[in-house]
């Protein structure tokens, strides 16, 4: 017998529970960390601007770290050393056992040797000071360096052929006439390049 007005305690605990189910929040479907960012339009804004910035032309004070210019200096005539022995050994030794070879196979030969010195010469500095394997250390140095030893390369001969008029000699007279030049050149052309490499992305070319 239940008298009227007196609940069952049944049926006032069920009263109890039912607003807290009716207030409970609606569940929504779970989303990894990843897709909520990127479902910000905040995050896709800095993203769009991060990208834009990247693609601009560096500032004036971009080019003003007298260190980074110091550490490029320091790469690029340890460059300039491993890609002139190359380059001026074997024009030394066309010019004196070939001496009727034409001008652009002589030119590409010594281009050639010196870029392959260079490239020992950075695989032996990446073995011995950063303890690279032999194979590793000839990889980053061909990739790193390639670039940069070619525009000097480049740089280099075309002076010394414009200052000897278009002769590749070795004759003593012209020889170290051309030589200072050529070589400033060589040192100059690729040092922008090697400062851009080591401050906006930290990495040495060489």
């Amino acid at each position: 017998m239940v008298l009227r007005g007196v609940h069952h305690p049944t049926s006032m605990a069920r009263m109890l529970l039912r607003p807290r189910l009716r207030l409970s929040p609606p569940l929504t479907p779970f989303l990894p960390l990843p897709a909520r960012l990127c479902a910000s339009p905040a995050l896709a804004s800095h993203r769009m601007l991060h990208t834009a910035d990247d693609k601009r032309p560096p500032s004036p004070s971009f080019w003003a770290s007298a260190s980074v210019w110091r550490r490029a200096a320091t790469n690029t005539l340890r460059c300039l050393v491993g890609c002139s022995a190359g380059d001026l050994s074997m024009l030394y030794v066309l010019q004196t056992h070939a001496p009727t070879l034409p001008l652009p196979i002589t030119v590409a030969a010594s281009c050639t040797a010196g870029i392959l010195t260079s490239l020992a010469l950075e695989t032996v500095v990446l073995r011995v000071h950063e303890g690279f394997e032999w194979r590793t250390a000839f990889r980053t140095a061909a990739g790193m360096s390639m670039g940069s030893m070619i525009s000097m390369e480049l740089a280099e001969n075309a002076v010394e052929l414009w200052l000897t008029g278009g002769l590749a000699t070795c004759e003593p007279q012209m020889f170290w006439a051309a030589l200072p030049p050529a070589l400033l050149a060589g040192f100059l052309t690729p040092l922008p390049f090697n400062y851009y490499m080591i401050r906006k992305h930290g990495r040495a070319c060489h």
